[in-house]
């Protein structure tokens, strides 16, 4: 869309995606290299075949370790050499600046199979990595929450779970504000790629 958008196609194109839309952004590098002038990837994993076998080994155990190579071929079959791209192979292919940003206890994408726990392989120069730690942010989908809006989700989980929602009201603005900080670090990023 934004190629075929006349508007759009002489700005720089710069990519934001969290957990598969964080892998995604990165395996795109490949697809258009010439095209891509900065991605920010949060709580992406490394390689689909490697997420998928960790989260059937946790449901299956051994079975996972059985059902591999055929899960390896049917994705084959389906999406070719696309199948497995590898998101490190993606960020070496390129020199163009790449902000990872991971939270340390992300129970969806753990280190296990995150693009941090592969850091020391990555030779593009431009890569920033930041890792989330503080508490109630540093998970999956928290990660660029403020310290207050952790702090007011985790309050609102512990009413929900004593099932004491019946006067709930939730102020959804401070529950979903950002922390600025790491929202400036992305700007920043991209308004130094726009800049060319």
């Amino acid at each position: 869309f934004v190629r075929q958008e006349p508007k759009l196609t002489s700005l720089p194109l710069v990519l934001y995606g969290h957990s598969v839309g964080g892998y995604a952004s990165l395996a795109a590098i490949n697809d258009r290299p010439e095209e891509i002038a900065a991605v920010v990837s949060m709580g992406a994993f490394e390689a689909p075949a490697k997420t998928m076998h960790y989260h059937a080994k946790q449901y299956v155990g051994i079975l996972a370790d059985i059902e591999y190579p055929f899960l390896c071929f049917h994705n084959w079959m389906l999406f070719g050499n696309d199948a497995n791209e590898s998101a490190i192979d993606a960020i070496n292919s390129t020199d163009i600046p790449i902000l990872i940003i991971e939270g340390s206890d992300d129970k969806i994408v753990p280190k296990d199979i995150s693009i941090g726990n592969r850091l020391g392989d990555i030779t593009n120069p431009n890569v920033s990595y930041i890792e989330i730690d503080d508490d109630g942010r540093n998970g999956h989908s928290t990660m660029w929450l403020s310290a207050d809006a952790a702090e007011y989700g985790a309050k609102l989980y512990a009413l929900i779970e004593q099932d004491d929602t019946a006067e709930l009201d939730i102020d959804r603005l401070r529950a979903h504000s950002v922390d600025e900080e790491l929202m400036n670090c992305v700007l920043s990023l991209f308004n130094e790629a726009a800049k060319g």
